[in-house]
């Protein structure tokens, strides 16, 4: 992954820091938990692969614009809630996670356009 060519500050590991952030306090980490996801390491791997499709998920979205006002704060405006869907949803379909990366996406970016 690399960031977008025309938006620099665009940063997957930033993405993905605010991700995890936002699935580990989805609820607190439990027992249970490590059957389930197969511990934080396994946790982690996974989220690695919704990290990518939110990335491809935010690229698609700036290349069909030439520049998007930034409303907010991408990181935790959407890499956070998106953690937080990971793992509420986490055994679901890899296509339901990169639509659900590709409307948190567009919801972020509708918020400047309304705002014009």
């Amino acid at each position: 992954m690399t960031t977008h060519p025309d938006h620099p500050f665009i940063n997957p590991h930033l993405l993905a820091m605010f991700m995890w952030q936002g699935f580990m306090q989805a609820r607190p980490w439990g027992d249970a938990d490590a059957d389930l996801y197969g511990e934080q390491i396994g946790a982690a791997v996974v989220l690695s692969d919704c990290v990518t499709e939110l990335h491809q998920a935010l690229n698609a979205c700036l290349a069909e614009v030439a520049m998007p006002d930034f409303p907010g704060v991408m990181d935790y405006e959407v890499s956070e809630p998106f953690g937080t869907w990971c793992r509420q949803n986490f055994h679901c379909d890899p296509k339901d996670r990169r639509a659900q990366a590709r409307r948190l996406v567009d919801e972020f970016f509708d918020q400047g356009q309304k705002a014009r």
